[in-house]
């Protein structure tokens, strides 16, 4: 049998009235007796009528009893079943970021234990999450409602993979509603702007005589591999020679889950900047031998120093969001763009790119074009004085009939 009492936190008024006071709302736990053996866990809910029925269900069913594991342990076991599945590293970086500062918040709350965590612990710690001061004097400051919103999918995932396993009793991250997004839509770079980044590229040495010999045209190959082909700087940086075909321009994109290799043309700049570039590492913009993460950040540093020079406001993604709508803008289907970009759904292509669908802007004119306010033509006067008078007669009616 299995006894249910409050373990009261040392900031509960009602911790010197004992256990089984539990008119507070304190984590539950049990102790008793299941198979044999003592069985002393937390219940992993706060209302009692609920932590009840939990502990009628175990005592039927001992052997679905809540695992009793740390969140620490269940982390570092859903990090390694993303290695497994052969996730980009990049997206586990992400993960263990969002679950590392959930961890450091339930650990300041007294919280060791999955099972403990609820939908009051996780909506408290995704209100406190900030960005901390850059500098002495500042603030930290909310994160963004679009880094809210990837720490939540990364939070659901994590308690899915914890459910299945019974680590949990539910899924408190679903319960979380998704924030509202009210930043400014996916921007592209102008065709100016473009040009002037190119151009800024070609007087990079002039401004800068003590570069690096072969900076400013590894900086130069990589802008026009990202217009040409839409990669994400991260996965420009882990470009291989032999993905490139520099006769013909055909590049490897990437391989398709049935394994047929998907390929695209690189535009004729890109693939005389890719010639000029000398080395003889297996990558263009790598070394192969550090750390990728490094490469990766020494890449963005270099691209935010391009657009300071060239006056243009912008990060490395504007690249990619810059030749899904060049293509569209010209006519190209949503489909097409989403399998050069790699999303696995079509709902996320449209969620940054459909406003620049030429067919989709088509219907919108078509649309408004069928409104006539303003015009004055017999015959308009005319059909809409029968309306109207018509709709004033039946409200009348209406009228007498109430």
């Amino acid at each position: 049998m299995l006894n249910l009492y409050r373990r009261h936190t040392p900031k509960c008024p009602h911790a010197d009235k004992g256990q089984n006071y539990i008119k507070c709302s304190c984590p539950i736990w049990c102790d008793g007796e299941l198979n044999g053996k003592r069985f002393r866990k937390a219940v992993g809910v706060r209302d009692w009528a609920r932590a009840v029925k939990r502990a009628e269900k175990w005592e039927s069913a001992p052997g679905k009893a809540i695992k009793d594991q740390t969140i620490a342990g269940c982390i570092e076991s859903y990090l390694a079943d993303c290695r497994a599945r052969r996730l980009k590293e990049s997206t586990i970086t992400s993960y263990r970021k969002t679950l590392d500062h959930l961890r450091a918040f339930c650990e300041s709350r007294g919280c060791v234990r999955l099972a403990d965590a609820d939908l009051a612990l996780l909506t408290d710690f995704r209100a406190g999450r900030n960005v901390p001061a850059a500098n002495e004097g500042e603030t930290a400051r909310p994160i963004a409602p679009s880094t809210s919103g990837k720490e939540l999918e990364a939070l659901r995932a994590f308690c899915a993979f914890a459910l299945k396993r019974e680590w949990i009793a539910r899924n408190f991250a679903k319960d979380l509603d998704a924030p509202m997004e009210d930043g400014p839509p996916t921007l592209p770079f102008s065709t100016q702007e473009v040009k002037v980044i190119l151009q800024t590229c070609e007087k990079w040495r002039e401004k800068n005589p003590r570069v690096k010999e072969g900076t400013p045209e590894s900086i130069r190959a990589m802008v026009l591999v990202m217009l040409y082909s839409g990669l994400r700087i991260s996965d420009t940086v882990q470009l291989r020679r032999e993905s490139v075909d520099l006769k013909t321009g055909k590049m490897l994109l990437r391989v398709m889950k049935t394994g047929a290799p998907l390929y695209v043309r690189l535009g004729e700049p890109a693939v005389e900047a890719l010639k000029a570039l000398p080395g003889s590492s297996e990558y263009f913009f790598w070394n192969g031998t550090s750390e990728l993460a490094t490469a990766v950040g020494l890449a963005r540093r270099a691209i935010a120093r391009l657009l300071v020079a060239a006056g243009v406001e912008g990060h490395p993604h504007r690249f990619r969001d810059t030749f899904s709508v060049s293509l569209l803008e010209k006519g190209e289907d949503l489909r097409t763009v989403q399998l050069l970009l790699g999303h696995s759904s079509i709902k996320t292509t449209e969620k940054h790119y459909a406003p620049y669908v030429e067919s989709f802007q088509r219907i919108l004119d078509a649309a408004t074009a069928k409104l006539d306010f303003g015009k004055s033509s017999p015959k308009a006067q005319k059909d809409f004085g029968t309306k109207s008078g018509t709709v004033r007669k039946n409200v009348g009616k209406l009228l007498k009939i109430g």
